[in-house]
């Protein structure tokens, strides 16, 4: 599928995977997919989910995510979010859930760790997201401000530029 990927496509895609799987799971989202799901009128080009880093039990859900993706035509793949940004210590308590879809239980990832990676890579596009996020007071600049000052000792260990985040971050709070 070459155009954008919408929220009514992914919520069809999690049914037929919610159908196919044999055991209850879990499937977060982050990227545009999520910012779908938290209300971004943007659609997005790829669907990218916690996957790479899963453990080995999760391995079966993660061929049944890749074959359905390859049947429907639609760019998802599963990344090791953990590997972009360090994992912070409330991450867990902000992940929101999307809704269940038979055995899967669909959900945004933390988006504070979303705007971080969001941050990092700085596109003219990831800092729209995180003003939307900001805007929409889905996150608030205070957590943003301390998450970075949480991971700023791993920050070179994951490649991370935090003088550069917290910049992008500055010129967001700035923009009109």
């Amino acid at each position: 599928m070459d155009e954008n990927i919408t929220r009514a496509d992914l919520e069809r895609f999690a049914h037929l995977l919610g159908a196919r799987i044999e055991k209850p799971a879990d499937v977060f989202l982050v990227g545009g997919a999520a910012l779908l799901f938290l209300g971004s009128g943007r659609a997005t080009e790829d669907v990218d989910y916690v996957g790479n880093d899963l453990s080995d039990n999760e391995n079966i859900l993660q061929r049944h995510i890749d074959d359905l993706a390859r049947e429907t035509k639609l760019n998802i793949e599963a990344v090791a979010f953990s590997f972009f940004v360090p994992a912070l210590s409330d991450s867990a308590a902000r992940h929101r859930l999307i809704g269940r879809f038979g055995l899967i239980q669909l959900w945004v990832f933390d988006p504070v760790a979303i705007a971080l990676s969001k941050l990092d890579r700085g596109f003219e596009t990831d800092l729209q997201d995180v003003t939307f996020l900001l805007a929409t007071n889905i996150i608030e600049l205070d957590q943003v401000r301390l998450s970075l000052l949480e991971i700023s000792p791993l920050a070179a260990q994951f490649g991370l530029n935090i003088i550069e985040m917290r910049e992008r971050l500055r010129k967001i709070q700035h923009s009109p």
